[in-house]
């Protein structure tokens, strides 16, 4: 609410619309929404019925599509699956145009497992029911484009990064902002919203310890449950307790120049879903318009980003700590890297970007709506 507070009364802004679900909900919308959701879930499947797929999916996806439709607009652009139907409903009512922004391939996001699989039914269902509806679709990764095209057979996403802006390279930090670098240290540095398992942090503690010992690892994000003392006892056993240091989440416009303060930036993704394999997250972006090198996992979504930013990123194998801890080195010790990382950034950033999101969007509103 904060953030959007500085966009009010500006001609583009529309009225607001909060749709509130779990613990943000009123004790009464929380119970109703919950006990939908499960009828639904339970159904889905059973009964062929779009509607019950819908509100299998997320249980707040009626509240939303109509807090949606409330809102004129040319263009509703969707940017994640529960919001795909809702933005698909409010396209409908206004004779508007439907846009998806895949920022993952979702049917890809769980595991492969006998326990998901319903779950991963109603999710290609959905897909299946409202992308192909769109009036245009873009994606996060090309690896995320390609699975999209060839899993609904539909035209290739336009692939528009997450990246940010060039300005905020040269964001103002608050005085206090150089303690986030260990004094007299270089800095390994990760970032996401949650630090939990899953990401890669195990193997790089794990590389850590076979660095010299002015060598941190500096972590930022809100720790999940019990995650922190999961990571912190496995630095302890390979003698690294002192060197691995933890940061809270900070502004979203500050995330680049705080990079800045680092020397080497980790991108670790795990491919141990579909999903993982392709994507490709802000912070590999980030690191590079900060200009900071990069090390990252050697990944269908990652891969490109090295052969686009050479000098500047260098590729592992997966939970192989020798191979993090090496490739490190060597782009510590490289005095051309951060100069290849700053170049890289001139090309992967938010000015560049907009643009291809911005023709996508103009020519959706151009045409004729899809019909649906």
């Amino acid at each position: 609410d904060a953030a959007d507070a500085e966009f009010e009364g500006r001609a583009w802004w529309p009225p607001a619309a909060s749709v509130a679900f779990g613990a943000l909900a009123e004790p009464h919308t929380r119970l109703w929404q919950r006990v939908r959701g499960r009828l639904a879930q339970a159904a889905s499947g059973r009964v062929s019925r779009l509607a019950l797929d819908v509100r299998a999916l997320h249980p707040a996806v009626p509240e939303l599509a109509q807090a949606a439709s409330g809102v004129p607009a040319d263009l509703y652009i969707a940017h994640n699956l529960a919001a795909l139907p809702a933005a698909a409903h409010a396209a409908r009512r206004r004779g508007a145009r439907l846009q998806f922004d895949a920022e993952d391939f979702h049917r890809g996001e769980l595991p492969d497992t006998p326990g998901t699989a319903a779950r991963r039914a109603v999710i290609g269902r959905v897909e299946a029911a409202f992308i192909p509806r769109a009036d245009a679709v873009t994606a996060a990764s090309g690896g995320i484009a390609d699975a999209y095209a060839e899993a609904l057979s539909i035209a290739r996403p336009t692939v528009v990064r997450n990246v940010f802006a060039l300005a905020d390279r040269d964001a103002a930090l608050p005085p206090d902002a150089r303690a986030d670098r260990p004094a007299g240290a270089r800095t390994l540095y990760w970032f996401s919203q949650t630090v939990g398992e899953g990401r890669g942090l195990e193997d790089a503690v794990d590389a850590l310890a076979l660095l010299p010992a002015d060598v941190h690892l500096v972590v930022r994000g809100t720790w999940a449950a019990g995650y922190e003392a999961v990571l912190r006892a496995r630095a302890a056993s390979v003698g690294v307790a002192d060197r691995v240091r933890g940061l809270a989440p900070a502004p979203p416009g500050e995330m680049v120049a705080r990079a800045g303060l680092h020397d080497v930036g980790l991108a670790l993704e795990q491919p141990e879903t579909v999903n993982r394999d392709l994507c490709l997250t802000n912070k590999a972006f980030t690191y590079l318009l900060a200009g900071v090198p990069v090390v990252a996992t050697d990944t269908t979504g990652q891969r490109p980003l090295a052969s686009g930013a050479p000098g500047a990123v260098v590729l592992v194998r997966p939970a192989d700590a020798r191979a993090i801890a090496d490739a490190a080195g060597r782009l510590l010790a490289d005095p051309a890297a951060g100069a290849a990382a700053r170049e890289a950034g001139r090309r992967y950033n938010w000015d560049v970007e907009q643009e291809r999101f911005l023709d996508v969007a103009r020519r959706s509103v151009g045409g004729a709506p899809r019909g649906r």
